[in-house]
């Protein structure tokens, strides 16, 4: 597709599209890009357990402050998924088992 009729669609200007291709990186986008590395390390050195919240508190320990939500979208769009424990279900019994109901 042409800039010109992707432009016509979503209805942008081709000014406004190429200034948008040579804008400069934002300060949270620079921070951001910064932020990633430390949490692949912490993340394969938890040997892939820990989630976004566990990676928050391991930023905290070595001096980084990081928003959970930041570090929980980092990792969607990155792809690192913690491993999940086994699902712990509770044994099956009959309803007179269970005590009085009340």
């Amino acid at each position: 597709m042409s800039v010109k009729k992707a432009c016509g669609a979503l209805g942008v200007s081709r000014g406004g599209y190429y200034a948008f291709l040579n804008r400069p990186k934002s300060s949270r986008q620079i921070a951001r890009e910064a932020l990633e590395p430390f949490v692949e390390d912490i993340f394969y050195a938890s040997n892939r357990r820990y989630g976004s919240r566990r990676i928050v508190i391991e930023l905290r320990k070595i001096g980084i402050v990081a928003n959970g939500k930041t570090v929980q979208r980092m990792m969607a769009r990155k792809g690192p998924v913690s491993c999940r424990g086994p699902k712990k279900h509770g044994r099956g019994g009959k309803a007179s088992d269970k005590g009085p109901m009340s």
